[in-house]
C-alpha cells in the first residue's frame, strides 16, 4: 500500500514538473489569438513594446538597434542605441519609429504555399536584407528577397519560414544603411540636462552656468554672475535641437573645413556628473550646400555633418550681448502677484482671473486697465547700464517683488529688486536680488517701481457724450489757438479765429478726443517740475452740459513728450500726472477751419482753366462732365481721371493762417485752377510739394480764404498726370 502511494506521488510530481517546463518553454510563443489578429499582416507576430533588439544584416554589414527592457522613470520609453563596427550612437527616434511602423503596418498581398516556395528563385537563399526581432525569448527573423511577378512593385518576404508577397514600399524604412538610423541631433544634450555651457567664437568666449530654475547667468567676463537674457537664452537653447544633420560628411573632410575657418566651439557640461561632457563645433561652408554649415561633434560620440546655419547668429553673441538688462525675467503676462514697499507705503496686487485685486493697503478691486499698465511696465522695462559693483552712495529705499504662477515657481521663482534714490541726473540704480547685479534706469522708467496713490487709479479721465459739449478752447505755447461754441441747433461756430467756416469733421475729431479721454498710464502723484507742465505746450478747456442747466469745465494741460512716447498731462483739480497718446496733440493743433474749400461743384460750372508751368488747358464743362478742349489730345480716360481727382480735392489740414510764405512756392505755383460758373467759385492755387507729419503734401490756397492748406500729394499728382 505504501509503495503504491509513493509511486502515485512520484507520478504527480513528474506531471507537475513537466507542466512547469512546458509553460516555461512556451510562454514566449505567440498565441492563436495573437496570430489571428494579424492574419492580413506581413509580419504575423509583432510585440512592439517588448522589443529590445533589432539585428540588421544588409549588403555584408551587420548592425543593431538595442534598448533596455521597460521604461525610464516617469514612464518614458528607453532610447534606442545604434551599434555597428566599434561605434555606439544614440539612434534617431523618428527613423526607428518609421521602421517599427513599417513592421507593424505592412500588409501582405498573398501567402505562398509551402510546396510552391523556391527559395533560390525567390532570392531568399541569399537575401539582400535580413532583420531579426528580439522580444524577450521570442525571435522573429525576416528576410527580404527578390521581386515578385505580381503585383507590380512587390517582393518576397520570409517570416520565420513562411513566405509572403509584400509591397516593397511597405519595407522601405527597414532597407537602410546604419547611418539612416543615426540620430541627426548634433548637440548631444538639451538645455534642461546641463549645468554649464561654454561657447567660443571669433568674438571671444562666453561661459554660462545655471542660476536658478530655468534662468542662467554669465560665468565669464566683466559681468560674471549677471543673469543672462532669458529671451536670447531661449533662442540659444532652442537652437540646439534645431542643429540637425542634413547631410553626413567624412570626419576628415569636416576637420579640414574647420581648420580653414573659425567655427563656433560649444562645450556642454551635464548636471549629472556621471555623464560625459559634450563637445561640438559649427561653422564653415558645407561642400555642395552653400546654405549650410559644417558641424563636427567629437564628444561624447563622433559625428560629422552639414546643418542649417540658423543657429550661428545666436551662438556668436558676446557676453555683453547676452547679459540681461531687464529688471525682471518674467514677462508681464506671466506676472501673477506684485508687492511694492517704500517706507510705510505699500501696494500688494494679485491676478484674479482676467482682472486684478488689491490686497494692500486695503482689499479692493482695482481698475483693470491701470493694473495691466503697471504690470506691463514692471515686466518690460530694461535698463541702459549693468554693473556688478555697488554704485556710489547706493542705499535701498524701495523694494518690488513679483511672482509668476505658484505651480511654476520651481522653474520661475519669485524675483525681488531694491531701488535707490534718484541721483542728481535723475537716474535710479536698482539691485536684482536674484543675481546681485545693479541696473540703471532713467527717471521715467523708474517711476512705476515706487508705490504711488495714482498707481492703480483708473485711466479714464473724461467720459461724456459728444453732444454734451458746449465749448472748446485751445491754447498752443501759451497763445490762443481756437475757440469753438455749439449753437442751440447743434452746429458749431468758430469764435476765434473769426471769419472762417467750420469743418465739422475736425470738430468731431477734437470733441471725440477730449470727451472720451483716457490716459495711457499714471506716472506720478504730483508734478515735481520735470514734466514741462509749468510752461505747457498745449492747454485745452472743454465745457460740458451736465443737465438742469449746469455745466462743468475740464482743464487739460500737456507738457513735455515722454522719452518712451506719449505726452505728460494733468487735469485741473488733480495733482496726478499721466501720459496721453501723441495723437491728442494732433487733434488739439488741428484748426477746425473748413477743409472743403477746394472742392468744386462741377454741375454749377461752365468752364475750368488749368494753368501749368508750361501750358494752359481750358476744358468746357457741361452737366457736370468735362469735355475735351479744342486742339488738345485729351482722351476720355484721362478726363475721367481728372474729374475724379477734382471731386476728391479736400485738404488734409490747415497749415497756418495769414498770408502765403515764400517756402510754400505759391508765387510760382505748380498748378492754378480757375473755375467759371454760377455762385462765383473760388480760384485755387497749388504751390510746392513737401513732407509734413510724415505725409507728402502740396501747399495750396483758395481765393477769399486767408489761410494756407496742405493737400495730399496723391490728389494733386492725379490731376497733373491727367493733364
Amino acid at each position: 500500500m505504501a509503495a503504491r502511494q509513493h509511486l502515485t506521488n512520484v507520478l504527480l510530481l513528474g506531471a507537475l514538473s513537466a507542466t512547469a517546463l512546458y509553460l516555461v518553454f512556451t510562454r514566449e510563443a505567440p498565441t492563436t489569438q495573437e496570430i489571428s489578429a494579424r492574419e492580413s499582416s506581413a509580419v504575423r507576430v509583432f510585440r512592439r513594446d517588448a522589443l529590445t533588439e533589432l539585428i540588421f544584416e544588409r549588403e555584408g554589414q551587420t548592425f543593431r538597434l538595442t534598448r533596455g527592457v521597460g521604461g525610464d522613470a516617469g514612464g518614458e520609453p528607453r532610447p534606442w542605441v545604434l551599434r555597428w563596427s566599434d561605434r555606439s550612437e544614440q539612434a534617431d527616434a523618428f527613423a526607428v519609429d518609421r521602421a517599427l511602423n513599417s513592421l507593424d503596418h505592412a500588409a501582405q498581398e498573398r501567402t505562398i504555399k509551402p510546396e510552391e516556395v523556391n527559395r533560390g528563385q525567390f532570392g531568399l537563399g541569399k537575401p539582400r536584407l535580413r532583420v531579426t526581432l528580439v522580444a524577450g525569448g521570442l525571435r522573429t527573423t525576416l528576410a527580404v528577397g527578390g521581386a515578385a511577378p505580381r503585383p507590380e512593385g512587390a517582393v518576397y518576404l520570409d517570416d520565420n519560414g513562411a513566405v509572403r508577397v509584400v509591397k516593397a514600399s511597405a519595407l522601405e524604412a527597414l532597407d537602410t544603411a546604419p547611418e539612416g538610423f543615426l540620430s541627426r541631433n548634433i548637440a548631444p544634450y538639451i538645455s534642461s540636462e546641463l549645468r554649464q555651457m561654454k561657447i567660443q567664437h571669433g568674438g571671444g568666449e562666453v561661459t554660462l552656468e545655471r542660476l536658478v530654475g530655468l534662468s542662467w547667468k554669465l560665468a565669464s567676463g566683466e559681468l560674471a554672475g549677471a543673469r543672462a537674457d532669458r529671451f536670447l537664452l531661449e533662442r540659444l537653447v532652442t537652437s540646439f535641437p534645431d542643429l540637425k544633420a542634413d547631410h553626413f560628411l567624412p570626419e576628415a573632410e569636416a576637420q579640414k573645413i574647420h581648420q580653414e575657418n573659425r567655427p563656433v566651439l560649444v562645450t556642454m557640461v551635464p548636471s549629472d556628473e556621471g555623464k560625459p561632457r559634450g563637445l561640438f563645433a559649427v561653422g564653415g561652408p558645407c561642400p555642395g550646400h552653400p546654405d549650410e554649415v559644417v558641424a563636427l561633434r567629437t564628444e561624447p560620440t563622433r559625428l560629422a555633418a552639414c546643418s542649417g546655419k540658423g543657429a550661428l547668429d545666436v551662438l556668436q553673441r558676446t557676453a555683453e550681448q547676452l547679459a540681461d538688462t531687464r529688471v525682471f525675467s518674467l514677462r508681464d503676462d506671466e506676472i501673477e502677484e506684485v508687492a511694492m514697499e517704500q517706507g510705510d507705503r505699500k501696494i500688494d496686487l494679485a491676478r484674479k482671473g482676467k482682472d486684478w485685486k488689491q490686497r494692500a493697503p486695503v482689499e479692493a478691486d482695482v481698475a483693470a486697465d491701470q493694473a495691466r499698465a503697471l504690470v506691463k511696465a514692471l515686466g518690460t522695462t530694461r535698463g541702459d547700464q549693468l554693473r556688478r559693483e555697488v554704485p556710489d552712495g547706493f542705499s535701498a529705499t524701495a523694494k518690488v517683488t513679483i511672482r509668476g504662477p505658484r505651480e511654476n515657481e520651481d522653474a520661475r521663482p519669485a524675483e525681488t529688486v531694491e531701488l535707490g534714490k534718484p541721483g542728481e541726473e535723475g537716474f535710479v540704480w536698482l539691485r536684482r536680488q536674484q543675481d546681485g547685479t545693479f541696473v540703471r534706469l532713467n527717471r521715467d522708467q523708474a517711476r512705476p517701481f515706487f508705490p504711488r496713490t495714482t498707481a492703480l487709479r483708473s485711466t479714464r479721465l473724461i467720459e461724456h457724450a459728444i453732444d454734451q459739449a458746449r465749448e472748446i478752447r485751445v491754447w498752443q505755447g501759451g497763445e490762443p489757438l481756437q475757440q469753438l461754441r455749439r449753437r442751440a441747433d447743434g452746429s458749431w461756430s468758430l469764435e476765434q479765429p473769426k471769419g472762417y467756416g467750420v469743418d465739422v469733421g475736425v470738430v468731431a475729431d477734437l470733441a471725440e478726443n477730449l470727451l472720451h479721454l483716457s490716459a495711457e498710464q499714471w506716472v506720478a502723484d504730483a508734478d515735481d517740475g520735470s514734466f514741462g507742465l509749468a510752461r505747457p505746450r498745449f492747454r485745452a478747456e472743454v465745457v460740458v452740459n451736465e443737465g438742469d442747466g449746469g455745466a462743468r469745465t475740464y482743464d487739460l494741460t500737456l507738457g513735455e513728450v515722454a522719452p518712451g512716447g506719449g505726452t505728460y498731462g494733468r487735469l485741473g483739480g488733480s495733482e496726478g500726472v499721466f501720459l496721453v497718446p501723441r495723437a491728442l496733440e494732433t487733434a488739439l493743433s488741428s484748426l477746425a477751419i473748413d477743409l472743403a474749400v477746394f472742392m468744386l461743384d462741377l454741375d454749377a460750372l461752365d468752364e475750368l482753366t488749368f494753368r501749368l508751368a508750361d501750358r494752359v488747358v481750358t476744358l468746357p464743362v457741361k452737366n457736370g462732365q468735362l469735355l475735351p478742349p479744342r486742339g488738345v489730345d485729351l482722351p476720355p480716360s484721362r478726363l475721367e481721371k481728372l474729374k475724379a481727382a477734382l471731386l476728391d480735392l479736400r485738404a488734409q489740414r490747415v497749415v497756418h493762417l495769414g498770408g502765403a510764405r515764400k517756402e510754400e512756392g505759391l508765387e510760382k505755383p505748380s498748378l492754378e485752377i480757375t473755375p467759371k460758373g454760377a455762385g462765383k467759385p473760388r480760384k485755387i492755387v497749388i504751390g510746392a510739394s513737401d513732407v509734413a507729419q510724415n505725409t507728402s503734401i502740396y501747399y495750396a490756397r483758395a481765393e477769399g480764404v486767408d489761410a494756407t492748406y496742405a493737400i495730399p500729394a496723391a490728389r494733386v499728382r492725379a490731376m497733373l498726370d491727367a493733364l
